[in-house]
């Protein structure tokens, strides 16, 4: 049975008898180490540190791929919310110019009455288009979107 490889410590003891024979201590410390090696014959270590050597290049790599494929996300993250923020500034630009353009409409000039094939036409204070019925201004000045549900204010 082999002896536990960490629990054997350098011996304190001479090397060799007076006889020349090696002491019971330095032979219970190279049977150790024998075993830690390998326990055979010619076991060569140079193999092992050659695949350690591999595997710790494997994983430095695999590390430097990880953290460049996370650098790359938050970038793309990044990228990403900028022109989320670029489209909504455009949107909301957009919408406020068409508003605007709403609010300058002479809408008098169009029929009291459904004029028919979608066209749009007025029935107290509301623009209808269709279905639909936009709210051309209320008292507070703000403007509205009235369909079955409810009013939502668009400004």
């Amino acid at each position: 049975m082999p002896l536990p490889p960490l629990s054997t410590t350098f011996p304190n003891a001479p090397l060799t008898d007076s006889g020349g024979n090696i002491t019971t201590p330095w032979r219970t410390w190279a049977l150790a180490l024998w075993w830690r090696t390998g326990a055979t014959a010619g076991v060569d270590s140079g193999a092992a540190s050659t695949q350690l050597a591999a595997e710790t290049a494997a994983r430095q790599a695999q590390d430097v791929s990880l953290s460049t494929a996370i650098s790359g996300e938050a970038a793309a993250r990044t990228a990403a919310i900028a022109a989320e923020a670029a489209l909504r500034a455009a949107s909301d630009a957009y919408l406020s110019g068409a508003l605007v353009d709403w609010a300058s409409h002479d809408w008098s000039l169009l029929p009291s009455h459904d004029p028919g094939s979608g066209r749009p036409w007025l029935l107290d204070g509301y623009l209808v288009v269709g279905g639909t019925a936009f709210e051309l201004e209320d008292e507070s000045g703000r403007w509205g979107l009235e369909t079955a549900a409810g009013v939502w204010e668009i400004a």
